[in-house]
């Protein structure tokens, strides 16, 4: 039921007052990775400071609600990162 809009990972839906906010990695399960991290940070911190968010509600798009941290991603952060520093 949420929009896809590109490759977007996380979609938003204003619904009055209440927001719904999906994951949307379902080929990945909805594992979270950097980019995922700090858009839910950023839409989470907005409705924190907003007086008209009522509530908000979290959703994984797909059969999957959210597999918990990308382990793929993060190990090859790691792999580049300690490459550079070699």
């Amino acid at each position: 039921d949420a929009m896809k809009v590109g490759d977007q990972t996380v979609l938003t839906r204003d619904r009055g007052g209440f927001r719904v906010v999906t994951l949307n990695r379902p080929k990945a399960l909805n594992a979270l990775n950097e980019e995922m991290i700090l858009s839910l940070y950023k839409h989470y911190s907005a409705y924190d400071a907003s007086d008209l968010v009522t509530g908000v509600l979290l959703k994984g798009e797909g059969k999957a609600f959210c597999a918990g941290g990308d382990v793929k991603a993060v190990t090859k952060r790691y792999k580049e990162g300690f490459e550079k520093e070699l």
